[in-house]
């Protein structure tokens, strides 16, 4: 079964990417524009808002960002709470 072989070594590849609901409330929280933000990363601006836009990153990103906004990866990863 080679099709299964080379579908279980993609998955291997792959990392597992995760995403960053919370991150635009922090950001917002420590007064950073997305630009400042990027800066202070070392992540540009438009993955920064791809990622905000709901989009997925790399856990290295991820850890980027949270060290910039001085706090863990599991706060950018909580979901919001809902306003209403």
């Amino acid at each position: 079964m080679p099709f299964a072989r080379t579908i279980a070594a993609e998955m291997a590849a792959r990392p597992t990417l995760v995403k960053l609901p919370a991150l635009v409330r922090w950001r917002i929280r420590r007064g950073m524009a997305q630009r400042e933000l990027g800066e202070v990363a070392g992540v540009s601006r438009v993955n920064i808002a791809r990622i905000e836009g709901g989009g997925e990153t790399h856990p290295r990103t991820a850890r980027l960002l949270a060290v910039a906004l001085e706090c863990s990866i599991d706060n950018l990863m909580a979901q919001p709470p809902t306003e209403g």
